[in-house]
């Protein structure tokens, strides 16, 4: 182990090094008050993987020996059977476990073992992935909320290979349909695909047993924003198969500006204002409602958000992977041309907008909006 590796700030560890470990160890190189120190994974490893491997970072196959490493926090990348091979052990040395298969946590016995793991002094720690506010959700747990709903909407082909195929007809959906309704820990042991999104609500609010689950099938989940309208429903599915949905509070934020950005968002309801800031002075330069579209800034290179986007009152969006977009747009089809043409007709008039509200407000300055 070398010397950036003992003066790392927090040391950490992976169990399982594939396509989420090697994400993860990547990303970790731009901390460099964090260091992965050691890898179990099954040897020898792929020469991809083994390429991938951070500087003075040990390859273990044993637990054992991972943990001689001293991490001083274990991150379980390897899927379910990994969790239950190895969580408990780590948790009873007092080593925090961040789990990424928080599915798996739907088994009642295994969640249970490592709840009595944990009072050994280790964590589980909950990564919130797909779902935004789970601190939110947390905090409102501990205020004395009473009830929690996730409601999973996808269009048609989002849903089949699970079991709503044997559901619901998915070929002769015409409007948003439920078609499956129970509890958290009911819904992620049938519908395993899900199965990380709701237990990661359940477990940071009010438990799988307490946490209702609606799921629907939605064929044109998207068509009803301006930009999308009349794609064919095939590259409308295409976008909804890989959106997801939030709700946010009064006030909430949606993305904050020098973020990442990474996403477009559709406004199912409510208001998103979007607001600028230079020094001391702020300004909102737009604000999208229902059926719009927002953060076409997004499909910028190396993107970031350059306004804040906040939630004027309580509001639902769709969240869209702007790669899922970008994709569309480069297929060459008529679809991506008339997308394309909209998009900087949405930009045009998003500059619009903000040139209009900064003369209303008497300001000069540079206009964006988006």
């Amino acid at each position: 182990m070398d010397s950036q590796q003992d003066g790392a700030g927090l040391r950490i560890a992976l169990i399982g090094f594939g396509a989420i470990g090697r994400t993860l160890a990547e990303a970790l190189r731009a901390h460099p008050d964090l260091a992965v120190v050691g890898i179990l994974d099954r040897l020898p490893l792929p020469d991809a993987a083994a390429a991938s491997v951070p500087e003075g970072g040990a390859v273990v196959d044993t637990l054992h020996d991972l943990l001689g490493l001293e991490p001083d926090v274990v991150v379980e990348c390897a899927g379910h059977g990994a969790l239950r091979e190895h969580g408990a052990t780590v948790l009873r040395r007092g080593t925090d476990l961040v789990v990424a298969s928080v599915g798996a946590l739907a088994d009642a016995a295994l969640e249970e073992s490592l709840r009595q793991a944990a009072k050994r002094g280790g964590r589980i720690l909950i990564p919130s992935g797909a779902i935004g506010g789970l601190d939110a959700l947390g905090s409102a747990r501990a205020a004395g909320i009473e009830r929690v709903q996730y409601v999973g909407r996808k269009a048609p082909k989002a849903w089949r290979g699970t079991a709503a195929e044997t559901m619901i007809d998915l070929d002769k959906v015409a409007e948003p349909t439920v078609f499956f309704e129970s509890d958290a820990r009911t819904t992620a042991l049938k519908f395993p695909q899900n199965a990380n999104v709701v237990a990661a609500v359940a477990l940071a609010g009010i438990g799988f047993e307490r946490t209702e689950v609606r799921l629907m099938v939605d064929p044109a989940e998207l068509a009803p924003f301006e930009l999308l309208r009349d794609l064919p429903v095939a590259d409308l599915e295409r976008l909804a198969a890989r959106a997801s949905t939030r709700h946010l509070d009064p006030g909430e934020p949606l993305f904050n500006a020098g973020e990442p950005a990474a996403s477009m968002f559709g406004v199912r309801a409510g208001e998103i204002a979007l607001r600028a800031s230079a020094g001391e002075r702020s300004t909102i330069v737009m604000t999208a409602r229902s059926g719009e579209l927002l953060g076409w800034s997004a499909l910028r290179e190396d993107a970031r958000w350059l306004t804040t986007g906040r939630a004027v009152g309580p509001a639902d969006v769709v969240i869209v992977p702007v790669e899922t977009v970008l994709g569309l747009l480069s297929s060459g089809s008529d679809a991506a041309r008339v997308l394309i043409r909209r998009l900087f007709g949405l930009a045009a008039a998003h500059l619009d907008e903000t040139q209009a509200q900064l003369l209303r407000s008497g300001h000069e300055g540079p206009i964006t909006g988006g």
